[in-house]
């Protein structure tokens, strides 16, 4: 029995030192560099450990996903839309969390401004193999923070680990490299922002990202999420309980302020169309509150006078309230006291009959 527990717990140690290990890079070689590619390889050591930081973080917001958070699932809903499957999702980030990243310590001679590449070659049979990430001088040039090196090593690393992709094919599907079939139609996953968008505003503001995001059928197999996914993840209170609770309290209340307090920081997104149907709810509160307010001064009216009240009677003529300012105090009576039902330009203190 002691030789079988001392085995158990000593499986349970070497699980959690597999757990424990973090999102690596590996180079194409580490002697005889240049000058060059050693501030090279400095930049890339340092944007792999940012790359971890963040890669822990989303799988916090990973995991609040899946229990229901609506701030994580907003968080999500914003780096991937409402159609990816996040058990892919879930299962792409776990091996971000262990992965290490073959990359090429060189700067790559790309033509056009590319910031970084994943080659990928097929011999006969084969799967479809990715070589080594390719990074430019712009992902090593001043332009590029730490946090925009570091949501490309997490972009690249989905192309290697997962197997992610970029275009976007004429049936709005992104184009994962071993599909050589597909045909390009010239969108792409891409934001716009090499250095991160920090909000769910920024991100939804980013038509180029949210044009393919919101149509596009499998977002889990675009690269560029991820990479979003783990900023938004990884600022500073996303994924506070503590927002949570005050967003809620904010939507119980009505409180308007606080919601756009916490939107503008990014601690929560507003209820789809809510001041809208707020102002729906308040114009048929007000129309019913009308309503009611009238039929009660015309049921006082049946008790304080008959005639009035007596309009169904065949031999009595119906009184006409058109256009009659009710003495002060009634008015007060059937306005319920408030100034809501008081018509514009009145006097202030002044209320306003609902017949006039």
């Amino acid at each position: 029995m002691l030789f079988k527990s001392s085995g158990f717990l000593l499986i349970l140690a070497i699980v959690r030192v597999v757990v424990a290990v973090p999102l690596g890079i590996e180079y194409d070689k580490t002697t005889g560099l240049t000058p060059e590619e050693t501030a090279n390889k400095d930049r890339l050591d340092q944007a792999t450990a940012h790359a971890h930081t963040q890669v822990q973080a989303m799988r916090l917001g990973m995991d609040k996903y899946k229990a229901n958070d609506p701030k994580a699932k907003a968080l999500f809903d914003a780096a991937f839309g409402t159609k990816a499957d996040s058990s892919v999702v879930d299962d792409n980030i776990s091996k971000l969390e262990h992965g290490t990243l073959k990359a090429k310590v060189a700067t790559h001679p790309f033509t056009q401004g590319e910031i970084a590449a994943v080659p990928w070659t097929k011999d006969g049979n084969k799967p479809w193999t990715a070589g080594h990430a390719q990074f430019g001088s712009t992902f090593h040039g001043a332009g590029m923070n730490n946090d925009g090196r570091a949501g490309t090593i997490i972009h690249e690393a989905t192309h290697q680990f997962s197997k992610t992709g970029d275009d976007v094919n004429k049936s709005n599907k992104i184009i994962k490299p071993n599909d050589g079939s597909s045909k390009p139609s010239g969108a792409t996953g891409y934001t716009s922002n090499a250095n991160m968008h920090k909000t769910v505003a920024e991100v939804n503001a980013d038509t180029q990202f949210t044009n393919v995001r919101d149509s596009t059928k499998n977002m889990h197999d675009n690269a560029e999420s991820y990479a979003v996914f783990a900023s938004l993840c990884s600022q500073p209170g996303a994924l506070s309980r503590r927002d949570i609770h005050l967003y809620n309290h904010a939507v119980r209340a009505g409180d308007d302020e606080l919601l756009m307090h916490l939107a503008r920081r990014n601690s929560c997104k507003l209820p789809k169309d809510y001041f809208a149907k707020k102002a729906a709810a308040k114009n048929a509160a007000t129309a019913k509150s009308g309503q009611t307010t009238t039929k009660g001064a015309a049921a006082k009216g049946l008790s304080k006078n008959p005639v009035a009240g007596a309009s169904n009677h065949p031999n009595v003529k119906p009184t006409t309230l058109k256009g009659k300012v009710p003495a002060p105090n009634t008015a007060k009576t059937r306005l319920g006291g408030t100034q809501s039902s008081m018509k514009s330009g009145a006097r202030p203190g002044t209320f306003c009959s609902p017949f006039h």
